[in-house]
C-alpha cells in the first residue's frame, strides 16, 4: 500500500509570492488550476498539500517546491525510512 503524503505548506509565504507575482489569489487559483476556496484554505494553513499540489503551486511562481512548506512540517513518522 502507497501512503498519501500531506505536508503544512507556509501559507504566508505563498500567500506574499503570489501577490509579487501581480495575482490577486482569485486570479492565482485560474492559473493553477484549484479552486478558489481550496487556494484560500492553503494560504490559511487550514489544509496540508500533496507534493504534486505543491509542484502545480511552485511551478507557477517560478521556485522550488521546498521553498512553499515549513521547515517543522514533518513529523516523525512521515520522515522515518
Amino acid at each position: 500500500m502507497i501512503a498519501k503524503v500531506k505536508v503544512k505548506p507556509n501559507g504566508k509565504k505563498i500567500r506574499m509570492l503570489i501577490a509579487q507575482n501581480g495575482y490577486s489569489l482569485k486570479d492565482f487559483s485560474k492559473i493553477v488550476p484549484l479552486s478558489y476556496p481550496y487556494l484560500s484554505r492553503i494560504v490559511n494553513n487550514r489544509v496540508k498539500i500533496t507534493p504534486q499540489m505543491a509542484k502545480r503551486i511552485s511551478d507557477k511562481l517560478n521556485i522550488k517546491m521546498l521553498d512553499i512548506f515549513l521547515l517543522n512540517s514533518f513529523t516523525k513518522s512521515e520522515t522515518k525510512i
